[in-house]
């Protein structure tokens, strides 16, 4: 047995009773036996991706959300960039992030007041112009949830169990002995999505010789936890077999004859060994140096869906490539300073306002706050811009004052930030962190001015000018 997979007699006797205690005297004691071997063979074959243990949990945080569904929802998008040019226009800051992170969270801070966005959206930014928008539909799209990628033998055949969907894989159906022949194979991993004790999501994982095809979805798994499925097993899959991590998306109503044999493909007959595919739903992942026919693989995209969850379409082999991945490049393409790319690569790009160009992540960006926009560092150079040393955030160099720090230090900060911070000098205007003097004449002075304009007189400070008349 693999030195990872090190578990007690007492884990397998366990699981045993749990597999007997599900069926509730169902099976006999021979059937939780079968079961718990076909387990430890799962183990085994899968264990380069469970390392010893027997679930995987994924989730997904409102900032990678929030990311996924500003490049892939459409309308998220478009209500980001009212939302950003209506904040601009009435000069009310919020940052770029805070802007995406209010739309998906249904809050947003405006005058001092928290709003649901939808409710903000429709009072303050909407105009007569724009199309009514079903919010309730919209968030409804945008909902994650903890994810388990599991090879336990309780999530086999409790598949459909407990579940806010329907299956034919469900106990009390004619297929349900399909979950066994699923639990047997060596191809066969299970990803469900939870809501307290309910599963509200499960799609069956087939993974063999080069191949990782991600099955027909029943209930809900959301677009980020997908894409945070497909990532991981392809980035751990493309370790195990020692190959490149990189890998080519398609929709194909073909499976590889040993990935049918070795499952016991059989859609007619449910018996404990047969599983079947759902040809028209199955996305197949195939790596690009694992593949005999390359060329045959991009008219795949004809059919069904391209990466996006979108109706695609591509009928020849004229292609041209992404320079950020390497993939052929379905629909519209945006020009970098890189080279050509795709819309999903696009996403690690910034797009300068000044140049009009996107540039990579890696590349330095000047986030210029006032303007909730970015820059290039050359047109960071050439524009009028500064840096506020206190609030560390880079502007518009109109909204930029002096401050004089204690020790005479003069340094750059945001207007605003100033003066709710620091007084300032009546008579040379600047900003300072000393605490000011007010004069005879009522005016706030810092120390320089009071001693080049300013003399003691009888305990008073009078203006020099004033003596001389």
């Amino acid at each position: 047995m693999n030195e990872n997979i090190n578990h007690s007699d007492d884990y397998y006797k366990e699981i045993h009773s749990q597999i007997m205690e599900f069926y509730r005297g169902g099976v006999n004691s021979y059937y939780a036996d079968r079961c718990l071997n076909f387990f430890k063979n799962k183990q085994q074959v899968f264990d380069w991706l469970f390392e010893g243990s027997d679930r995987i949990k994924l989730t997904i945080s409102d900032e990678e959300a929030v990311e996924f569904f500003f490049i892939h929802n459409q309308q998220f998008h478009e209500l980001y960039c009212r939302t950003l040019g209506y904040l601009t226009e009435m000069h009310s800051y919020l940052s770029s992030q805070d802007i995406k992170l209010s739309i998906y969270r249904n809050r947003i801070r405006y005058e001092k007041n928290e709003f649901k966005f939808s409710k903000f959206y429709n009072r303050y930014v909407k105009t007569g112009d724009d199309p009514e928008i079903d919010f309730q539909k919209f968030y409804d799209n945008l909902k994650t949830a903890e994810c388990i990628l599991s090879i336990h033998p309780l999530d086999f055949i409790g598949a459909s169990t407990d579940a806010s969907f329907t299956s034919c894989l469900s106990v009390d159906s004619c297929h349900h002995t399909a979950t066994t022949a699923y639990l047997k194979d060596d191809i066969t991993i299970i990803a469900y999505t939870k809501s307290g004790d309910k599963k509200i999501g499960r799609q069956w994982v087939y993974i063999e010789d080069h191949y990782i095809v991600m099955g027909n979805i029943y209930g809900c798994i959301s677009h980020p936890l997908q894409e945070k499925i497909r990532k991981l097993l392809e980035m751990k899959y493309a370790k195990h077999i020692s190959i490149s991590n990189k890998w080519v998306i398609s929709k194909d109503k073909s499976i590889s004859e040993d990935c049918l044999n070795n499952c016991g493909h059989n859609s007619n007959e449910h018996s404990d060994y047969s599983v079947y595919f759902d040809m028209d739903v199955a996305a197949k992942i195939r790596h690009k140096e694992g593949t005999d026919n390359f060329d045959g693989l991009f008219l795949d995209f004809s059919v069904g869906l391209n990466r996006y969850g979108e109706n695609s379409y591509s009928g020849n082999l004229d292609l041209t490539y992404c320079t950020c991945c390497e993939e052929p490049i379905e629909g519209e393409s945006t020009y970098t300073e890189d080279g050509e790319v795709c819309s999903y690569c696009l996403g690690q790009y910034t797009f300068c306002y000044e140049c009009e160009r996107y540039y990579h992540e890696n590349t330095t960006m000047f986030c210029i706050e006032d303007e909730h926009r970015y820059v290039c560092e050359s047109c960071y150079d050439d524009g009028d811009y500064g840096f506020c040393e206190k609030t560390e955030c880079y502007y518009s160099s109109n909204k930029l004052v002096e401050l004089v720090e204690i020790d005479g230090t003069i340094v750059s900060v945001h207007e605003d930030y100033a003066r709710e911070n620091y007084d300032r000098c009546d008579v040379c205007g600047m900003y300072h962190e000393e605490t000011l003097t007010n004069t005879d004449d009522d005016l706030y002075v810092c120390s320089k001015c009071l001693d080049e304009e300013y003399e003691l007189i009888d305990g008073s400070y009078i203006f020099k000018s004033e003596q001389a008349a």
